[in-house]
């Protein structure tokens, strides 16, 4: 073993023994050092030293055991691991509701990013988890289910829940924005949109390792309405200091007054739309097509076929089939405002350039990734639009990519960079569905493993195996001008139902009703 790491693991021992159960400073820095030694060294022995720290560590002194497991995890990506740290949020009695609810997104995150622990049994704990702290506020609230039959409800009336809500560029606020559009002009709906301020709440805060903090626009507290392209959503926002028992109760009492046809929540692990569930149905519409958010609703969406993973995670929740609705997740475009060219990429006409593109490309580039672009003839380039810092610090281990990742920054107007792209590409991992659909309505082939939202989102003909399939299809593409010429007039077929909101999100809402009238019958 490193001598530094023996040397730590020292210090770690006389920390618990002076602080007891108190997770200190200290012990986080050197938590901190331990990651690092291990990062820089070439032996890969996470797991070695998570078993001797976490042997080290008292059974009751759970702050430390869930900051070592939140730091481990993404390096040692184990399900038994991920299992157990559910198990202490959902067991602990020492942890409050709040800190609960704030380490489920903690942890939501660190698995969303590390597609290896999304398992069933991981999902499972994770509904298991939402649930009771659903149940928990409820009680602490006095609440029980007490349901409003359907033709008592107001049929003109609809509430729309958000978690977060940020800017225009924000694609989960474009989401909710876009579908209170079509509920008021197309359906005729009088709608109400909250936003509950819950995603990433500070509330219950502890010490965690890479911290995912809110995003919350205070100025949207002095307004009562928002203009989505020239329609009036009438709107209020919950203080950022949610969840809020007190907030809770008035906000529930103005929806029962309110006394809506349905509720409709965008985005999973809501518990204000937990509790409005024991009076009204929630349709949760997932914000991620690929897979079933964790949610306390009457039903929830996802956007293929159920799968045999999918309905394992039913059961244990006491749910039957008649949960899920399975639908079509569209997008809207963003106004493309810029015009790009090729120079501005460092690319020549000649150059066949590939597009690489999401916010989280540190954590969704692996080793084997980059090995495969390497592979590519030299008139590939490779133009990375997201965040890629890591790219400056390895780029000395993949010579034959040198000089050919031509771009690497942030792209505000991405559907302008697309006009300078050939292909689009996706490494293995759950998001990146908005902008694979951006890349279709340029007429822009995707290639794609079969996982995740730009595989739900593109389809099966944009599918491959795996990246050995994926390097041959790049091939094809750069080769093969009448194959490429088919797949883009696919694209843009593709690309149309994908971005039919209005018909789409009309087909869910009326299957939402058909449901609860029938319930009601």
């Amino acid at each position: 073993m490193d001598k530094r790491l023996e040397y730590i693991i020292g210090r770690l021992t006389k920390d618990l023994e002076e602080y007891n159960n108190y997770l200190s400073e200290t012990f986080i820095v050197l938590m901190d050092n331990v990651v690092k030694i291990l990062d820089e060294s070439e032996q890969n022995s996470y797991r070695e030293i998570y078993d001797i720290i976490s042997s080290i560590i008292p059974k009751t002194y759970v702050l430390h055991h869930i900051y070592i497991r939140l730091i481990f995890l993404p390096k040692i990506k184990d399900e038994a691991i991920a299992l157990e740290m559910y198990d202490i949020l959902i067991n602990d009695t020492g942890l409050t509701l709040y800190n609960k609810y704030y380490l489920m997104f903690q942890m939501f995150n660190v698995v969303f990013t590390n597609t290896e622990l999304d398992t069933v049994p991981v999902a499972c704990k994770r509904d298991l988890l939402l649930r009771q702290i659903g149940d928990g506020f409820a009680e602490k609230m006095g609440l029980s289910y007490s349901h409003v039959p359907y033709e008592k409800r107001n049929k003109n009336k609809v509430v729309v829940i958000t978690s977060q809500l940020l800017s225009v560029n924000h694609g989960p606020t474009k989401t909710c924005l876009d579908r209170c559009k079509v509920l008021i002009d197309k359906l005729g709906k009088e709608v109400v949109l909250i936003n509950s301020a819950e995603i990433y709440s500070s509330e219950g805060i502890l010490p965690v390792p890479n911290r995912m903090q809110s995003g919350y626009v205070e100025d949207y507290q002095k307004i009562n309405a928002i203009n989505w392209n020239g329609t009036a959503i009438p709107f209020y926002q919950m203080p950022q200091e949610t969840p809020d028992i007190g907030e809770y109760r008035n906000a529930l009492s103005y929806i029962l007054k309110v006394n809506p046809e349905i509720i409709i929540s965008i985005g999973g692990h809501s518990i204000f739309s937990a509790l409005c569930n024991r009076f009204y149905p929630v349709l949760t519409v997932g914000l991620c097509p690929s897979m079933l958010d964790a949610s306390e609703c009457t039903y929830g969406t996802i956007g293929h076929r159920i799968t045999r993973s999918e309905r394992d995670r039913l059961e244990p929740m006491g749910r039957t089939e008649d949960y899920i609705i399975e639908s079509v997740f569209t997008s809207g475009l963003a106004e493309q405002k810029e015009t790009v060219t090729r120079d501005r990429i460092n690319a020549t006409e000649d150059d066949f350039v590939i597009a690489i593109v999401g916010g989280r490309l540190d954590k969704e580039i692996t080793p084997e990734f980059l090995d495969m672009i390497s592979r590519t003839p030299r008139n590939v380039k490779f133009a990375f639009l997201g965040l890629f810092k890591k790219w400056d610090e390895i780029k000395t281990d993949y010579p034959e990519l040198k000089d050919r990742v031509i771009y690497n920054d942030y792209a505000n107007d991405v559907l302008a960079y697309y006009d300078c792209c050939d292909l689009y590409i996706n490494p293995t991992r759950r998001g990146g569905g908005t902008s694979a659909v951006e890349a279709l309505s340029k007429g822009i082939p995707v290639v794609t493993t079969e996982f995740g939202d730009v595989y739900t989102n593109a389809g099966e003909e944009f599918v491959v195996e795996d990246y050995e399939e994926m390097l041959q299809t790049i091939l094809r593409y750069v080769e093969d001008k009448e194959f490429y010429e088919e797949m883009s007039k696919r694209a843009r077929a593709r690309v149309n139902i994908l971005l039919d909101t209005e018909g789409q999100f009309v087909n869910l809402y009326n299957e939402a009703i058909r449901r609860e009238k029938e319930k009601w019958q």
